[in-house]
């Protein structure tokens, strides 16, 4: 009899663990549903200035960056305001090709 109340509370538990793990399952299921949903319409809502600055950052991420794509970035940042991004990709710009009329924009922000 006691041997039988053991396994009748083994068995309990161990179904309660079963539902608790399924039930996780769906859960995450629809919580990248709804995340990928809401990604795509933030992206749908950019607006063209700030669909420009994610093309720019993503031809800077794979290392296809000139000269002039660092000056069309930094105007892009200041037409936003984001006048750090606009200060350190100018500094870049700067760094890299030793270029005096980034030194001048950078002087004058």
């Amino acid at each position: 009899m006691k041997s039988l109340r053991k396994y009748n509370i083994i068995l309990i538990i161990a179904i309660i663990a079963v539902l608790f793990v399924g039930c996780g399952d769906d859960d995450e299921q629809q919580v990248s549903g709804i995340s990928t949903g809401a990604s795509t319409m933030k992206e749908s809502v950019l607006s063209e200035v700030e669909q420009n600055i994610k093309d720019y950052e993503n031809r800077y991420g794979t290392g296809e960056f000139t000269r002039e794509d660092y000056y069309a970035l930094s105007e892009l940042y200041k037409e936003q305001g984001l006048i750090r991004r606009q200060r350190d990709i100018l500094e870049q710009s700067y760094r890299l090709y030793d270029d005096t009329q980034a030194f001048e924009t950078l002087q004058n922000i």
